[in-house]
């Protein structure tokens, strides 16, 4: 039975990287979130002709969730080094 400073898991699977799957999962979900947002204001704004204060939180947690994602895919080495691949390509 490993103890605390031993891992259960294999050398392979530790070092495999999911990262940039983690951020391409959390970048749809998030493309998603921004339709539904931009949903919510349009109908509140043609109905209402008021956008709240409720909304305007919305936008800024939004806002904030979308730069998350874009400072990590930039910290991403992985992710870095593909888009690199990417413009010498163009």
């Amino acid at each position: 039975m490993p103890n605390s400073t031993t891992s259960h898991f294999s050398p392979a699977f530790l070092a495999e990287d999911r990262g940039p799957t983690i951020i391409a999962t959390n970048a749809s979900f998030q493309g998603v979130a921004c339709l539904v947002v931009l949903a919510r204001l349009c109908s509140r704004f043609a109905i209402l002709k008021n956008i709240g204060l409720d909304d305007w939180t919305i936008l800024f947690a939004t806002v904030l969730a979308t730069a998350n994602i874009v400072v990590a895919a930039q910290k991403n080495p992985r992710l870095e080094k593909k888009a690199d691949q990417m413009a010498t390509q163009v």
